[in-house]
């Protein structure tokens, strides 16, 4: 009998391991401790979290090109990304223009205590905003959205909070 529950038990294993979603890139928001991605599976949004940089870049290039991704999670209940499977770019038409309030208009780095970080000139209606990163789970939106050549029509726009010291917060890329 006990030979018969530990078969089942390592055949239904494999079962709940991982989930997989296959989609496209709705949005993605990181802050300082996580990121969480919001896919387009099936015409329904799915929340997935990750903490890898690896991972959040991965993604954004799967939003800016408007390619078609496959997702695995850690076992259930989590929606913690484990991996991206290997994808392309996207397909003709790509997606809109990135709905936001900021256009990343110009990039620099500093230096503080040995380590690199990135600034930010923001621009919303011609006001030109500097800020600053801390964080480098917050670079890659910025990065891939500064990267999209110019033009009306694949313009990429951020949502971005930052406090009274002009750190960002919260960086979003996306559809709310």
């Amino acid at each position: 009998m006990k030979k018969l529950v530990w078969s089942l038990l390592i055949l239904a294993l494999p079962i709940v391991a991982l989930a997989d979603y296959k989609g496209t890139v709705r949005s993605i928001e990181s802050t300082a401790k996580i990121v969480t991605v919001v896919l387009n599976v099936d015409s329904k949004p799915v929340t997935l979290t990750t903490k890898s940089i690896v991972i959040e870049e991965a993604l954004v290039s799967a939003y800016i090109t408007g390619a078609t991704v496959t997702v695995e999670t850690e076992p259930p209940p989590s929606m913690a990304i484990k991996r991206v499977q290997a994808f392309g770019q996207g397909k003709p038409p790509m997606p809109p223009p990135a709905p936001g309030d900021y256009k990343v208009n110009r990039l620099a780095t500093q230096r503080q205590n040995a380590t690199d970080r990135l600034e930010v000139f923001l621009l919303k209606q011609n006001v030109e905003t500097q800020v600053n990163v801390f964080d480098r789970l917050l670079d890659p939106i910025f990065l891939a959205a500064f990267d999209v050549p110019p033009s009306p029509a694949s313009e990429v726009l951020v949502d971005v909070d930052y406090d009274g010291n002009k750190a960002v917060t919260r960086v979003r890329i996306g559809l709310r």
